[in-house]
């Protein structure tokens, strides 16, 4: 989905649902050619799951 770049922890990454910051959303961490890691999070497992390759 969109890249949301320093607002990461308010939306997911798969949908783009804003997060509920109550509670701490499953994430993924990926490094990009650079070295740069990249944090993704997401409003649940199933969006996280449908996200992962």
């Amino acid at each position: 989905m969109a890249n949301h770049g320093n607002e990461f922890w308010k939306y997911c990454a798969h949908c783009g649902a804003e997060l509920d910051l109550t509670d701490w959303p499953p994430v993924v961490e990926t490094t990009i050619d650079d070295g740069q890691m990249l944090v993704h999070s997401f409003c649940d497992s199933d969006c996280k799951a449908a996200w992962m390759p």
